[in-house]
């Protein structure tokens, strides 16, 4: 790395990058140039797309050594792994940022052996799901709060969420995540036919709720002209199974299966392509039975509202704070199938309302989640705390029309 660089940082995370993760990499891409960034990992995916040149991979070492490191991270004794205390003493970073709750205290013993400032950003699954299947969280939590400088999270709902699990308030900033908006068109969404095109865009996992979309889109099959693309699957992960299962068999039901093309997973450019061939977006994300949540909000939801598309989603989370219902979409209750219709039948009936809500969406997009502006803010929070210095205060989202 080059030592003349303004600002050093490390990034890390366990997988360097799934294709799902866009807005993980969107974050390290565009930070300034004066910025050198590294990246921590335990393996790559190389066929993403989202390789960095400055990679530090547990993977590249033998496979004893990598074990040894690996353990001695996940059991709290980061301090002790040559492999990490290396790649830190080598390149004197100026601060570590550890992505997910989780990943940040794997780190924080070694970031406090060579006295390196650790940034923290929650996600969502390291704050409901982890702390309920292993409590041992609410105890390790507290501990990384306490070196910890910033914690960064998407919104209100998740900050409030990360004071419950004990981190000092002053310590906590709502900073939203940057979607790419140079490479996502705005398209006035407008009835070319009386065919509506509703899209569907998330990992079969219980807490999308595309189980409740599809049985939602059931109730209006003898009522309109409809089609439905879903982009995503199932992961290799076992407790994804049932639900997996469920939506499949959902999917191939004799009513919905003339109706519904599944794509599978997509690269991101993709998506955005059907995105805007599509009319309505559907996205109603639930609490699950596991405990796990959006945490923040999905992602997907400010690259569809950016594209212009109105939105039917849920009061989980932080989707209130992106989706405002009755301004760019429409809300529901989480796993309420008849208010999820009932909202889709409105805006099929009313076309009128795609154009102004499609508008007011980009305009979210566009103040409160540009990359380029929150790589730059992501900059300000970082030398704040390098430099010991005021940070700035919760993001807001302002809407001037």
């Amino acid at each position: 790395m080059d030592k003349k660089s303004e600002l050093q940082i490390l990034h890390s995370y366990h997988v360097w990058l799934p294709l799902t993760m866009s807005w993980l990499y969107n974050q390290v891409k565009y930070l300034p140039k004066s910025v050198q960034s590294a990246i921590y990992c335990d393996r790559r995916i190389t066929d993403s797309g989202y390789d960095l040149p400055n990679m530090y991979c547990l993977e590249d070492e033998s496979f004893i050594s990598s074990r040894i490191n690996f353990y001695l991270r996940k059991a709290g004794l980061g301090r002790y792994s040559r492999h990490l205390r290396k790649t830190l003493r080598e390149h004197s970073f100026d601060v570590i940022h550890g992505h997910f709750g989780n990943m940040a205290w794997e780190l924080l013993p070694a970031a406090k052996a060579e006295s390196i400032p650790l940034i923290t950003t929650f996600y969502g699954l390291d704050i409901n799901f982890l702390p309920r299947q292993r409590p041992v969280w609410y105890k390790r939590y507290p501990k990384l709060f306490d070196y910890t400088s910033l914690v960064l999270c998407e919104g209100p709902h998740m900050k409030q969420k990360v004071r419950e699990l004990g981190c000092p308030p002053e310590k906590i900033v709502v900073h939203h995540l940057g979607i790419e908006l140079d490479s996502i068109p705005f398209k006035k969404r407008i009835p070319d036919t009386e065919h509506t095109r509703i899209l569907i865009a998330g990992s079969f996992r219980e807490k999308k709720g595309i189980s409740y979309a599809l049985e939602a889109i059931r109730n209006l099959v003898d009522e309109y002209d409809i089609s439905v693309t879903i982009i995503g699957d199932a992961n290799q992960n076992d407790s994804n199974k049932k639900e997996a299962r469920k939506i499949r068999e959902l999917m191939e039901s004799p009513d919905l299966k003339p109706l519904i093309t599944h794509l599978g997973f997509q690269p991101h450019d993709r998506l955005i392509e059907e995105a805007l061939n599509h009319h309505i977006f559907l996205s109603p994300s639930v609490t699950a039975s596991d405990g796990d949540t959006e945490g923040g909000a999905p992602v997907v939801l400010t690259e569809m509202a950016a594209t212009g598309m109105p939105i039917v989603s849920s009061n989980h989370c932080d989707i209130p704070n992106i989706v405002h219902h009755e301004k760019n979409g429409l809300l529901a209750e989480e796993r309420d199938t008849d208010q999820l219709a009932t909202h889709l039948r409105y805006l099929i009936d009313h076309p009128d309302l795609w154009e102004p809500m499609g508008r007011y969406g980009r305009q979210i997009a566009e103040n409160a989640f540009d990359a380029h502006k929150q790589s730059h803010r992501l900059f300000e929070l970082y030398s704040a705390v390098i430099n010991k210095t005021q940070t700035p205060k919760d993001q807001n989202i302002r809407i001037d029309v």
